[in-house]
């Protein structure tokens, strides 16, 4: 019997039998969350319709149930039934729904602390039905989910209770205890198991340390949860004046790091937030246990003189590490030393004198480095979250300033790095200039000096930076000159001259370098105000530019390969991010006069430039690279890459000037494929031409000469052009046969654009004749293929070609949906199917409308400007059940 799992604790998936279910896009996904969420029951249509939309659009019905009939005709159909009284998922043994099993542990149908119910909650990160967007019924079921979640941690936890396993209790306590602060259970649950700890734990030792009595230890003795209850026992800590923004795993990872080590330091960059994080902490239930709170800020000293003043925070009245110890020997408490980079040798000595001798001590350091004492748990505090810092901003920006473009608030944290520090500054800054000059004003005093009185925040900076050794910061300076995120393959190769990776993984650590994932591996990101400090006003040497556009170089050749295969897409997710560097290398090869590096660049980008909707900006590149000298071969792949693209962009002068062009210097080259290429591209122009200055069927037979012979990739691409040329010249047999083993070679050999173009040409032949079942066979498949591969342009080709089906299919309405989804989506992506296949497309419109009347014409196109990529694809599934 076969298998289903549903997941709704995260991103939406479906898997049968171990093998993922292709579900599509967000509202597919959102059907079966709301199928899932009623376990078994039936959901009507209209109930249906009302929770996936807020406002329906006018074919909700038959959107409803064509993603009912797509997901049926998945391996989930199996559980998918569907009768007068709506739709559900089934509920049978084989159906497995994470939700499900923890409402069952819940209800005490399976143990709570199963494996696979823990399974579960290891794997939870409050992310619930992600991937559907926000579709009416979204916000309660997050809710449900999440209460569910919250039920079956505190089942475990009194199971792990009642097994004796304190310790994991903790840890689940700690999360619970940072969602639900004011929850009596949770707080209740939690002293329990402090109180039952191991010996060995963090918990007992300081509960059982110094003169304290056996009441003290009593759970409720100290919960208390507000701060005028620890006035009387803490010193030195500063009153907030704002409330804080974000942090809330900080402060539950920073609970949990004290509840298991005496030592613990908060690192991070200047301005990162880690005194406020300190701060905020003291001033929650965490702490409500304590008897004593010392915060001493030691951010002006060095080690000569941090002992005195921890002493007289504390009350020692000796300086000397092993008095402060002897002092504090039977208190219980937290000693929080702020700001101890700059004397961290002297915090060190006190620190471990203080652990040693007065067990019922904690001691909390926050620097911009570790202490590097035995036993030391250290937390780096990072940049904030996008959203948190946006939050920030926002809460902190005067009432003057509230309506501000939620976009350029957005560019402007980006560029801050999302420093709390910076973006407070920031915020304040909006009272007396626009916010647009506030990013650029914060960047040039990072320049000013200290003579000329150095700003807080690059005074922070710079203090950062002092403590770096010099090939850290040698490095940082390289890795700074990167305007876009970077792997470490391109650090390496671009900062040259010795290893950087140590180096680079103890900036990430400083929060001076930000590390992300990436599709294929992490990515490393200097924002530009780090950027700006890191460089002192200086510029990198001509030898970094040199292996700068090297690298990006050799990455736009391998490129030229890769994107048209298999797996493009993680390459063209990767230029996307690289594109800035990739811009900045050219303008530096261009600079040079370097022709074969702006050459192999602009060249090698051309399927990226198609595929990413970036063909005007790549069109423009490849211009100024024609202007310097190249190797033959590079001149003839430059030229008809400029030609391709003005004729993707409806040039076509310059489309035919170029494409001419190349004739000569790939003749020049000696390679054959360049050769045969030119000579493809050229017959096609001439079917372009209402005046043809030759005749295409000559040009063609000289294309396919020697075409067997060629590798696989080159003789796809000149078989998908000649087949064009077939098709244009009325050959339809011929055009069908060549086109066909052009797809043939493609699947071959992974070339991934012919893949798809091939069956497009092909149904538009089809269509020539009049055949719209079989135009639709052909085009289904790539349009499916392009949206399971994320690659939105190919799919734009293939649905406007399936607005031309729909008319020869009866379909007209729906074809005028089609087009005027193509019509919006395009704008995106720089698709203009009118520019790109002009005849084609206004011959495939104007049958459309002739099967409707003005009205419906308007109407149905209206509707389909508002449609989404998943809806287009949705679109082209019912034409072919017409």
């Amino acid at each position: 019997m076969a298998t289903a799992r549903v997941q709704l604790l995260d991103r939406i998936e479906a898997s049968v039998d171990g093998e993922r279910v292709p579900v599509g896009g967000p509202l597919p996904r959102a059907v079966i969350a709301r199928l899932a969420l009623e376990r078994g029951a039936p959901v009507a249509l209209e109930d249906l319709i009302d929770d996936l939309w807020a406002e329906p659009p006018a074919q909700a019905r038959t959107t409803a149930r064509a993603y009912m009939s797509r997901l049926r005709a998945t391996p989930l159909g199996a559980w998918l039934e569907g009768g007068r009284a709506g739709y559900r998922l089934v509920d049978d043994p084989g159906m497995q729904v994470d939700l499900w099993t923890l409402e069952d542990a819940e209800a005490g149908v399976i143990p709570s602390d199963s494996e696979e119910v823990r399974s579960l909650l290891l794997r939870w990160r409050d992310s619930p039905l992600q991937g559907i967007g926000d579709p009416p019924f979204a916000a309660l079921a997050r809710v449900r989910v999440r209460t569910a979640v919250d039920r079956a941690r505190l089942l475990g936890v009194r199971a792990d209770l009642d097994a004796g396993d304190n310790a994991r209790a903790l840890v689940t306590l700690q999360g619970l205890r940072a969602a639900h602060p004011d929850d009596d259970d949770v707080l209740a649950l939690l002293h329990t198991a402090r109180a039952r700890a191991d010996a060995g734990d963090r918990a007992l030792a300081r509960l059982g340390g110094g003169a304290v009595s056996e009441c003290d230890r009593s759970p409720g003795a100290h919960s208390v949860s507000n701060l005028a209850a620890h006035a009387g026992r803490m010193f030195g800590v500063p009153a907030p004046i704002a409330p804080m923004v974000g942090r809330r795993e900080e402060r539950a990872a920073l609970t949990a790091a004290l509840d298991v080590a005496r030592l613990v330091t908060l690192t991070g960059a200047a301005g990162v937030g880690k005194t406020r994080l300190a701060v905020d902490w003291l001033g929650s239930d965490a702490v409500a246990g304590e008897d004593y709170i010392w915060f001493v800020n030691v951010g002006d000293e060095v080690d000569g003189t941090v002992a005195p003043v921890i002493a007289s925070a504390v009350g020692a009245p000796d300086a000397a590490p092993e008095a402060i110890a002897e002092h504090l020997a039977d208190r219980r408490g937290i000693l929080v030393i702020d700001g101890a980079e700059g004397a961290s040798v002297g915090v060190a000595a006190v620190a471990v004198a203080v652990l040693a001798r007065a067990r019922g001590l904690a001691v909390l350091s926050t620097s911009r480095r570790t202490l590097g004492v035995p036993g030391e748990s250290v937390l780096r505090v990072d940049p904030l979250p996008a959203a948190d810092a946006h939050e920030l901003f926002e809460t902190r920006l005067p009432p003057a300033a509230r309506a501000a473009d939620a976009v350029t608030i957005g560019r402007l944290v980006d560029m801050l790095g999302r420093l709390p520090l910076a973006i407070e500054l920031a915020a304040a800054r909006t009272a007396v200039m626009p916010l647009a000059e506030v990013g650029d004003s914060m960047l040039r005093e990072i320049d000013r000096s200290e003579e000329a009185g150095e700003p807080r925040l690059a005074a922070a900076l710079r203090s950062s930076l002092a403590l770096l050794t010099s090939e850290q910061h040698d490095t940082l300076r390289c890795l700074a000159g990167f305007a876009a995120p970077f792997t470490r393959g391109a650090a390496a190769a671009v900062c040259g001259e010795r290893p950087r990776d140590r180096d680079l993984d103890q900036l990430v650590s400083f929060s001076l370098v930000s590390a992300e994932e990436g599709e294929a591996e992490p990515v490393f990101r200097v924002s530009p105000l780090i950027r700006r400090a890191a460089a002192g006003g200086e510029t990198l040497d001509e030898q970094w530019h040199r292996r700068h556009r090297a690298w990006f170089a050799s990455q736009a050749a391998e490129a030229s390969v890769a994107l048209t295969a298999e797996g493009s897409g993680v390459v063209i997710s990767r230029l996307r991010i690289e594109w800035p560097d990739v811009v900045a290398a050219f303008d530096s090869a261009v600079l040079a006069d370097d022709g074969e590096t702006a050459a192999t660049i602009a060249g090698g980008l051309l399927w990226f430039g198609v595929r990413a909707g970036r063909q005007q900006e790549l069109l423009e590149m490849v211009r100024r690279a024609s202007a310097l000298s190249a190797t033959p071969s590079l001149e003839a792949a430059l030229s008809l890459t400029r030609g391709f693209l003005a004729y993707q962009l409806g040039q076509m002068f310059e489309a035919a000037t170029w494409i001419s062009a190349a004739r000569a210097p790939a003749e020049a080259s000696g390679d054959r494929a360049l050769r045969r290429l030119a000579a493809a591209f050229s017959a096609y122009l001439l079917t372009l031409s209402p005046e043809p200055a030759g005749d295409p069927v000559a040009q063609v037979a000289v294309a396919l000469a020697d075409v067997d012979e060629m590798p696989d990739a080159a003789a796809a691409m000149i078989l998908l052009i000649t087949g064009q040329v077939h098709r244009a010249s009325g050959r339809s047999r011929e055009a069908i046969e060549l086109l066909g083993r052009a797809g043939a070679l493609a699947s071959r050999c992974g070339h991934e654009w012919v893949m798809l173009m091939a069956p497009v040409v092909a149904a538009k032949v089809q269509l020539d004749l009049r055949q719209g079942p079989a135009a639709m066979a052909m085009l289904l498949p790539a349009v499916r293929r392009s949206a399971a591969g994320g690659d939105p342009v190919s799919l734009l080709i293939a649905v406007s070609v399936a607005a031309g089906a729909a008319a020869a299919l009866g379909a007209d309405a729906t074809g005028a949906r089609i087009i005027g989804a193509v019509d919006a989506i395009g704008r995106r992506y720089g698709f203009d199917p009118r520019a790109n296949e002009p005849a084609d497309f206004e011959l495939y419109r104007r049958r459309v409308r002739e099967g409707l009347t003005a009205e419906e014409w308007r109407r149905a196109y209206a509707s389909g400007l508002l449609c989404e990529m998943d809806e287009l694809v949705e679109m082209a599934e019912t034409l072919v059940r017409v």
